[in-house]
């Protein structure tokens, strides 16, 4: 059996969804964290002077979304044939572009809160449209999961950015403009989180943001 360590910072960021595959397929790693003040430390031992980085057997792996992509191989979390696996790219690819705006959004919110509002503005009308095309390429491959018939990196990945979307500006996300989106994180969110190990996934405050995202996740449309 192969022997994994993920490497990044004390926080949940671009290494979170190697955490969610992780938990979700049971395979065993060690979580390895270090603080921020301890980067130059790291960063010295760091393939690309970047992290997260996945150690596979002590082979080093570099950039959030292939080790993600690596290890939903791994798991098969990559659906069942490479139409799917091309679709999951997609959406992967697609929810990163989502996270830039909001990465800005938390920036502020952390260093000028009085500015929130504005900020949130300024990105919601663009952001309400990539969430309706999301929303239409989801519906279209059948509406149960984000892609197929069975979980796969796409769905843990929009999981966790809705997750953090729903912590830091709740306000940019209308679900009444997602209705697959919201009958697919509503019917799986649960049993997602019950997986052994997951809780331990997200930060010390996840059940307080989950249940603020649960209650706004079942508010009637």
């Amino acid at each position: 059996m192969s022997k994994y360590k993920l490497v990044y910072f004390n926080a949940r960021g671009w290494a979170e969804l190697s955490r969610l595959i992780f938990a979700y397929s049971g395979i065993p790693y060690e979580d390895f964290r270090f603080e921020r003040e301890d980067w130059p430390t790291y960063k010295a031992e760091s393939p690309l002077g970047q992290a997260p980085w996945l150690e596979v057997n002590g082979q080093k792996l570099p950039q959030s979304k292939a080790v993600a992509r690596y290890l939903a191989k791994v798991a098969n979390l990559t659906g069942v044939n490479d139409i799917e696996a091309a679709k999951c790219d997609a959406i992967v690819d697609f929810i990163m572009d989502l996270i830039e705006p909001l990465k800005v959004i938390v920036k502020v919110k952390q260093e000028n809160p009085e500015a929130l509002e504005d900020e949130c503005k300024k990105h919601i009308g663009k952001l309400s449209e990539q969430i309706l095309s999301l929303e239409k390429f989801i519906a279209g491959n059948g509406g149960e999961y984000a892609v197929g018939n069975q979980i796969t990196w796409a769905d843990l990945f929009l999981f966790n950015f809705i997750h953090d979307l729903m912590v830091h500006a709740p306000q940019l996300y209308d679900f009444s403009l997602a209705p697959t989106a919201k009958k697919i994180l509503i019917g799986w969110q649960t049993y997602l989180l019950s997986r052994i190990g997951l809780q331990n996934v997200l930060s010390l405050k996840c059940s307080i943001k989950l249940s603020i995202m649960h209650s706004k996740l079942s508010l009637p449309m």
